[in-house]
């Protein structure tokens, strides 16, 4: 019998392995909330519907034409979940490659979400990623999600004047250090922090060059600059942790997530935990949404989706359907 020894690039482990041990972390930080696979959708449902700042959401009455448009975004949402799902549904047929997919359908699974509950909340429906990132990340600040979605980063990490809500990190873990429930929150916490961080740094490089002549040497910004630019930057949640990734497969290097990996088994943990966290994601704004709208409209979405997709066992929208039996 011949045995294959994968090894990883040695231009991507250690960016694979970071990014990997950040979403099996967040991963855990679910399962050990609201259970395993098996009842980790049901957990998350009945856990933010009685989430206090949820129950005391007003209930809004649509129009035919915004109700259509929200069972549309609603129906993307879920249709970019199956996607990423069947990525990861068997672990002995697993490809690789999977990686290079999974984060842009995990991240379209969120946003659609999010476009959905600014139709169910009456907000003005968002026309760029920026404004739909900023839309959830208010929902955040107003406490409207429990941990680890609570969670988010604000202030400036070039400065030193990085602040946190809804988590709480004295620590500093090495990205490179094994996944712990007893670092888990810092961990969290330094995702944030450092996709923040890029984000700024991304703008910071914007202003340097606004106004330069031709030839002219970029000039360098103030503290005061880059905290005024900080300040008009939206809280960073786990929202923005999606996009960070998505934004390395579409534009930065997709290798990073396959050739990163030692071997079928680790690239599955990566696949497979960045399914899990944005499947619970996508749970926890139905519940908003569903506070906006009603459990019953919901419900009646949910059945036809799974009427026209006819889902089998143990998908996410079954695990769906599972909470109105």
């Amino acid at each position: 019998m011949e045995i294959r020894i994968s090894f990883p690039d040695p231009e991507y482990a250690e960016t694979f392995t970071a990014y990997s041990n950040y979403l099996i972390d967040l991963s855990e930080i679910l399962k050990h909330l609201y259970g395993g696979d098996n009842d980790l959708i049901q957990n998350v449902f009945t856990t933010v519907t009685q989430h206090p700042p949820v129950q005391s959401i007003t209930r809004r009455s649509l129009q035919q034409t915004e109700e259509h448009a929200l069972e549309r975004s609603l129906r993307k949402a879920w249709s970019h979940l199956r996607r990423a799902y069947r990525e990861i549904e068997n672990q002995q047929s697993f490809d690789k490659e999977s990686n290079a997919w999974i984060p842009i359908q995990a991240y379209y699974a969120g946003y659609y979400s999010i476009i959905a509950l600014s139709i169910a909340s009456k907000r003005i429906v968002p026309k760029n990623h920026r404004k739909a990132l900023n839309i959830i990340s208010q929902e955040i600040q107003h406490g409207r999600l429990p941990y680890p979605w609570s969670a988010y980063c604000i202030g400036c990490p070039q400065n030193k004047t990085t602040d946190f809500g809804g988590i709480k990190s004295n620590k500093h873990p090495h990205v490179l250090s094994l996944p712990n429930p007893d670092t888990s929150m810092d961990r969290l916490a330094m995702f944030l922090t450092t996709t923040r961080k890029k984000e700024l740094e991304r703008r910071f490089q914007e202003e340097r060059l606004r106004n330069i002549k031709p030839g002219s040497a970029r000039r360098n910004l103030s503290r005061k600059e880059k905290e005024n630019i900080s300040n008009n930057l939206s809280a960073t949640t786990m929202f923005d942790l999606f996009w960070r990734i998505r934004i390395k497969t579409n534009y930065g290097d997709p290798d990073t997530f396959v050739l990163g990996a030692t071997g079928k088994p680790d690239a599955y943990k990566f696949g497979s935990s960045l399914v899990t966290i944005i499947n619970a994601t996508v749970t926890a704004i139905e519940v908003l949404i569903s506070s906006y709208i009603g459990m019953g409209m919901l419900e009646g979405f949910i059945k036809q989706y799974e009427l026209k997709t006819r889902n089998q066992i143990n998908t996410p929208i079954h695990q769906r359907r599972r909470n109105f039996e």
